[in-house]
């Protein structure tokens, strides 16, 4: 299927949201079964524990673990180096995803990969916060406990466990997050729904309000805020678009990929983006471009409904939309950058600094 990502991030092509995660689930798959015919040779017991774990696991099972950021960035990385550990965890892993549902017993408490639900020995489950409409919410898990937000990794000193009125604000705070999303949008709610594999919150007595993804765990969005009390609802509804479209972008990348070599690419001199005035690598502010031009069409649809009041979704348009203002999004980075721009990619950029300008001229006036 040859995406059109103009379309799919501006929420015009729903049908590009599965895609992505066809595509993602199918490369994990075969990353993992070419590390699982990698132990046959390299450690016997672990092979067989682990084809023993899959094969009485559900196939739905199989395809939460191995795509569970956790998963994901081993199965990229340190996977290669210690497959002998990483077959335990992914067989422990599965028999906690059958535990979870009553059809094996774990030993001592375990969380699902995913950080959603807490495994007692007794059978009985804990899960913090469920929303309709997103596929895993992790908020006490220790990955959440150690999360750092803005940068969307793990660090070794864990937060302490969140107050039951915290979990039940943010629950309750998500809750009305997505039913604004499908409000405005349902096609961009579907891409959150989609591609947002596992959101992780936390608070953070530093950050007012933050979100980030990260390349080597696909599908994570991790959110903190000094105050969830506080936090406006735009951000909540604003960050997990931004960091959706990400997501969907990576999942693509596998078979598709942006630039031609990433590594040529970040070397290359950063360019300041036009957004926040900060310095980018070549990589990130391509993805940038993408994520404030599907940002602008969101917010263009607030504007256009009632879910906020005017003055919200005017001022979170004018925010996306600032960027593409007086500036030729392509143009700015350096001639270095485009011999490492496949054709497909320069297209669509420019199609959406083409289609930004039309948006500029009719959304506010």
């Amino acid at each position: 299927m040859n995406i059109d990502l103009a379309e799919a991030v501006a929420g015009r092509n729903p049908k590009a949201y599965a895609e992505a995660h066809g595509q993602f689930v199918s490369h994990q798959l075969d990353r993992f079964a070419a590390l699982t015919a990698s132990l046959h040779a390299a450690d016997r017991p672990s092979f067989e524990q682990l084809t023993e774990a899959v094969a009485v696991a559900n196939p739905l099972d199989v395809e939460r673990v191995v795509t569970a950021p956790v998963v994901t960035r081993r199965l990229r990385t340190t996977a290669w180096k210690n497959p002998v550990r990483f077959a335990d965890d992914v067989a422990t892993f599965l028999l906690t995803e059958r535990a979870s549902r009553g059809e094996a017993h774990v030993d001592s408490e375990k969380w699902t990969a995913l950080g959603d639900t807490l495994v007692h020995p007794d059978g009985s489950l804990t899960t913090p916060i469920s929303v309709p409409g997103l596929r895993a919410v992790d908020i006490a898990s220790p990955q959440a406990l150690a999360m750092n937000a803005e940068t969307s990794l793990c660090e070794e000193q864990s937060r302490p466990s969140p107050a039951e009125d915290t979990v039940r604000l943010v629950g309750s705070r998500l809750k009305t997050a997505v039913a604004r999303m499908e409000e405005i949008s349902p096609a961009l709610r579907n891409l959150v729904s989609t591609c947002v594999l596992s959101l992780v919150v936390s608070e953070d007595p530093a950050l007012q309000f933050s979100s980030s993804s990260h390349g080597l765990f696909v599908g994570r969005v991790a959110l903190a805020a000094r105050a969830w009390e506080s936090a406006p609802l735009t951000s909540f509804v604003d960050a997990l678009v931004h960091e959706s479209i990400h997501c969907m972008l990576l999942m693509l990348d596998r078979q598709s990929p942006l630039l031609i070599d990433d590594l040529k690419a970040d070397a290359l001199p950063p360019v300041i983006s036009p957004w926040t005035g900060t310095p980018l690598t070549v990589p990130a502010y391509v993805h940038a471009i993408m994520v404030w031009f599907g940002l602008a069409h969101f917010w263009r649809d607030a504007h256009e409904t009632s879910a906020f009041p005017t003055e919200e979704s005017t001022a979170m348009l004018r925010r996306a939309l600032r960027g593409f203002e007086n500036c030729d999004v392509v143009a700015r980075m350096l001639p270095e950058a485009y011999p490492i721009l496949p054709d497909r990619t320069v297209h669509s950029l420019t199609v959406m600094q083409s289609q930004v300008r039309d948006l500029m001229s009719s959304a506010l006036r």
